[in-house]
């Protein structure tokens, strides 16, 4: 059967348009988006590592104290800020997005429970969403980062963010507030951090996985339409050999 460039983009098309192309589309881009949070948490946790440097007690005896210390400081508070955005957006994202497309139906339901579940009643959760909105309404969170310095400060000591610095900013609604008060230890920002995104890939994993289930035969569909697809393709255009 001849095949011209009308008929390979009728059926490019027809995958493109598949349920199935849809599903596989959707769950590439929160592949790339989680990524994007992991680079994030990485950068982060680099920050830090630089910061604990110069932390580190000054031999002489002096101040550590210094212009490249406060860049250093206002790194790891800016690399904070955008792990807790593309967190927190990423998992927002995805709720909206499954109710969009599912609705009321019994997945939609599903995924809305394990988002509730992993997610909302969480206080990691919570507490990462005070600090994004910290962050976007009244400025950095560099304010609430005073680690401390020269003798004070062992090798490795951890970051922290000062909750009753926290507490100062008047919007935290009342779940985040009851529970910054009830915190005795201030916010360690690595741990937070990697707990939280370990979270993440725990929730996507198990997102994709009954995604590949629920959407198994559109899925079969579009892989069928995509070889033809392709067939097509390479007898229009023969690959060399």
């Amino acid at each position: 059967m001849a095949v011209d460039a009308a008929e390979v983009k009728r059926l490019t098309d027809e995958f493109k348009n598949s349920t199935g192309f849809k599903v596989h589309s959707d769950i590439s881009n929160e592949r790339r988006n989680l990524r994007i949070v992991s680079r994030n948490k990485d950068d982060l946790v680099h920050s830090i590592e630089s910061l604990n440097k110069q932390l580190a007690p000054n031999p002489t005896g002096g101040s550590n104290e210094s212009p490249s210390l406060a860049l250093a400081l206002e790194e790891v508070a800016r690399r904070l800020e955008s792990f807790l955005s593309s967190a927190y957006d990423l998992v927002d994202y995805t709720r909206r997005h499954c109710r969009k497309t599912y609705g009321q139906v019994e997945f939609g339901k599903e995924v809305q429970s394990e988002i509730d579940r992993r997610f909302i009643y969480e206080p990691d959760f919570k507490l990462a969403q005070g600090l994004r909105s910290v962050s976007a309404h009244v400025g950095t969170l560099q304010a609430s980062l005073n680690p401390p310095q020269g003798k004070e400060r062992a090798k490795d000591t951890p970051f922290k963010v000062q909750s009753k610095e926290l507490l100062v900013w008047d919007e935290w609604n009342d779940n985040q507030r009851r529970l910054l008060e009830s915190m005795q230890d201030d916010v360690d920002v690595q741990e937070l951090a990697g707990r939280y995104f370990r979270k993440m890939e725990e929730f996507y994993a198990w997102l994709w996985k009954r995604e590949s289930e629920v959407h198994a035969g559109e899925l079969a569909e579009a892989e069928r339409l995509r070889l033809r697809a392709k067939e097509a393709y390479d007898k229009l255009f023969p690959p060399a050999s």
